[in-house]
């Protein structure tokens, strides 16, 4: 009967161990840093991992997956660190393929 608490308690100590992580990646993925909502969400994905959840590990390894994906690409963000768009340093010299 003990062993059956323990291991019950272990497995309560890893659904608590991602709920926790699901939270701190919710805070994170409200900011800008793509690389760290990645990270967060790649921590999810293993805690539900560890805790032997299939579902919800498939459904966070997906967010995870498009998580990290958009973080590849933040070199070619549109934005600069100040918010601001950057613009194209001489639109004019780009050739003009509009016309036949």
């Amino acid at each position: 009967m003990r062993w059956i608490v323990v291991a019950f308690l272990a497995l309560a100590g890893c659904s608590s161990e991602a709920a926790n992580l699901e939270r701190q990646y919710d805070i994170v993925s409200n900011g800008s840093d793509n690389r760290a909502t990645c990270e967060a969400a790649r921590k999810v994905a293993n805690a539900y991992l560890s805790a032997g959840e299939a579902a919800k590990y498939n459904t966070a390894k997906l967010r995870a997956d498009i998580d990290c994906s958009t973080a590849e690409y933040e070199p070619f963000k549109t934005t600069g660190p100040d918010g601001a768009p950057i613009e194209p340093d001489n639109m004019e010299a780009l050739p003009d393929n509009t016309t036949g």
